[in-house]
Parts: C-alpha cells; sequence; structure tokens
C-alpha cells in the first residue's frame, strides 16, 4: 500500500509554532515507521514549495529554495510513489 501526503502536513510538520506541528511530526513518523511507500504527487511539491518560500509578512515560511527541498529529502531512503521534481522529471534522492 502507498500513502498519500498531503501539503498542510508537510508544511505544518517544519513549523515548529505551528499548534498541528507535532501532530503533523507523528503522522510523517507513523508512516516512514510502517514502512509504507509515500506518496508526494507534483501539485503537493508546488504547492509546498509555494507556501514555504513565500515571505513570513505574505503568510509564508519564508524559506529559501535550498531550505524548502531539504524536509523533502528525508524521505529519501524511503520508497516514493509519484515524487516529481517541479522540472517534471522523476527525482532519484538515494
Amino acid at each position: 500500500m502507498s500513502v498519500f501526503i498531503d501539503t498542510n502536513v508537510l508544511v505544518r510538520s517544519i513549523e515548529p509554532s505551528s499548534p498541528m506541528h507535532e501532530p503533523a511530526v507523528r503522522a510523517i513518523a507513523s508512516v516512514i515507521e510502517s514502512g509504507e511507500a509515500i506518496v508526494l504527487t507534483p501539485q503537493v511539491m508546488a504547492e509546498f514549495r509555494n507556501v514555504v518560500t513565500r515571505p513570513l509578512d505574505k503568510n509564508g515560511l519564508g524559506l529559501s529554495p535550498e531550505e524548502a527541498r531539504a524536509p523533502l529529502i528525508r524521505f529519501g531512503s524511503r520508497p516514493l510513489t509519484g515524487f516529481w521534481t517541479l522540472s517534471g522529471k522523476l527525482d532519484s534522492l538515494n
């Protein structure tokens, strides 16, 4: 089986000030521990990048593109389905 992770869960998992931070971290950890494949669609990847790189004064997290990619790298040792870069090419993380 595969588990789809939505944008809001990814964003909250890297936003310690969010009241949903801990539940998001626990949810992702649970999927990783289960051994299930993680699904991140192109839309989720684009939404995540848009939200986290948006300036703080525009309701974003103000991260650089490099900082935005770093949280997703942690999934690199996991089986991924549908993990695509914004360029549309399958991204090899291994």
